[in-house]
């Protein structure tokens, strides 16, 4: 299907993630790489790893102090970043992460507190 401008594709809605790392195990790769964004569907990361559309890889991060490990698939190759989507989670992990993305798209709506 052809990119159409202005038009959002993704299923869920995502938010940056400053200071979130993950290990990416691919094939006999293995690197920790900054998330860069987060969403209920997927992550993307900043890394060089050589990687290929499609490959499933495992992913292990934390959230709150909460070992996350979940497998995708990449569907996205950059020069410097991959994405993925996720494949196996269970009911509750998706509804964890959903609501972690949620309130932090309301903390990054609210407008700053006013300093004295």
């Amino acid at each position: 299907m052809p990119k159409r401008p202005g038009v959002e594709r993704r299923r869920y809605p995502r938010v940056t993630t400053p200071d979130m790392n993950a290990v990416v195990l691919a094939r006999a790769h293995s690197s920790v790489c900054p998330i860069t964004n987060l969403s209920t569907g997927g992550a993307r990361f900043l890394s060089k790893l050589p990687l290929a559309c499609g490959e499933s890889v495992n992913i292990t991060f934390e959230i709150d102090r909460i070992p996350i490990t979940v497998t995708g698939m990449v569907v996205r190759v950059d020069e410097d970043a991959f994405a993925i989507s996720f494949l196996e989670m269970s009911t509750a992990m998706h509804h964890f992460i959903q609501r972690l993305v949620l309130e932090m798209l309301k903390r990054a709506s609210r407008p700053p507190e006013p300093t004295d």
